[in-house]
């Protein structure tokens, strides 16, 4: 099966999670010149777990006007819900045919389908198939979605090998919630096109395991203003 998912003309990336540090957003396209993509992704203040458009809708609100980051809109996947199958987070993981109407056509958001697999040494052939991939993004993540809250000095290290290429863009993840932004201080000078993304702090408790509204809310709130380098307190 081609796990390629596109909605209309939209921009649809993977992105393959691992609790090394090791994330790397692989976007499925056609254009011909990178650093005309990397302007494209990025940066962003991203939501991962969405399970309706009700919830991206939500989210959206809470973009400041003139803002120069867009919403991540990230909607998980696996190699099982792709092929129609339920794997343990049913309340984060929609089912393959909802994912489209969850994207959106909104200039603010990016959509990302965030991809995983039992059998990460076949990650290559099971995303892309006979298409040429390109790294366009990085995203350096420890929690993969379990809340663990990253590790700024390691985090900047990482940030600082994939700054050297300009048209990479950098993000970094975990544990990120309304309660931990304070974690992007060391960060937000140094990379000021940092992107970020939050999933397993804006959850309730399991077995729901669902999108908590009031915390995103919160979360983006804050966040925006944080990576644009101004107080809350102003």
């Amino acid at each position: 099966m081609d796990p390629c998912i596109r909605r209309d003309d939209k921009t649809i990336i993977f992105a393959y999670t691992s609790a090394n540090w090791q994330v790397i957003l692989l976007e499925i396209r056609t254009l011909t010149r990178r650093v005309e993509v990397a302007r494209k992704v990025g940066p962003y203040v991203g939501v991962t777990g969405f399970m309706s458009s009700a919830e991206v809708n939500e989210a959206l609100a809470m973009v400041p006007a003139g803002s120069t980051r867009r919403l991540m809109v990230g909607v998980l996947a696996s190699s099982k819900t792709l092929a129609g199958q339920h794997n343990k987070w049913p309340g984060r993981y929609p089912k393959r045919e909802a994912i489209a109407s969850i994207l959106t056509n909104d200039a603010r958001a990016l959509n990302l389908v965030h991809y995983s697999t039992d059998r990460p040494e076949t990650l290559f052939t099971q995303l892309v198939g006979a298409h040429l991939p390109m790294i366009d993004a990085i995203l350096v993540d420890s929690s993969g979605g379990k809340g663990k809250p990253f590790d700024a000095v390691k985090g900047a290290e990482y940030l600082r090998a994939a700054r050297k290429h300009p048209t990479l863009g950098i993000g970094i993840a975990g544990g990120l919630g309304p309660e931990t932004l304070h974690l992007l201080d060391p960060l937000v000078k140094e990379f000021p096109e940092l992107s970020i993304d939050a999933e397993g702090r804006l959850r309730t408790r399991m077995p729901e395991d669902a999108l908590r509204l009031d915390a995103m809310r919160t979360y983006l709130e804050d966040a925006f203003p944080i990576l644009a380098g101004k107080s809350l307190n102003n």
